[in-house]
């Protein structure tokens, strides 16, 4: 077999793999956007690592609200926009 066929080959077997990661990607990457929309089955997403201003422990809820993410503290309650860390 030629060389040049053999690569040939080999490039379009990489391309092939590489729509298909993509599609999986853009797939994967509109249901992240839906849990944060209003319409999703789960609006709300929780975390773990996330610590409170107030009282420091670990763990709370990220709402979406008029355009900014908010924190709710699952130990104490408290409320607070979250910034990202840039």
């Amino acid at each position: 077999m030629e060389p040049a066929l053999l690569v040939g080959a080999g490039g379009l077997v990489l391309a092939a793999a590489w729509l298909v990661t993509n599609h999986h990607h853009v797939r994967r990457r509109r249901g992240d956007a839906r849990e944060w929309s209003a319409a999703g089955d789960r609006p709300d997403l929780w975390t773990s690592s996330a610590r409170c201003p107030r009282c420091a422990r670990r763990g709370g809820v990220l709402e979406l609200r008029d355009d900014a993410v908010e924190f709710v503290c699952l130990t104490c309650g408290d409320r607070h926009a979250r910034l990202e860390r840039g």
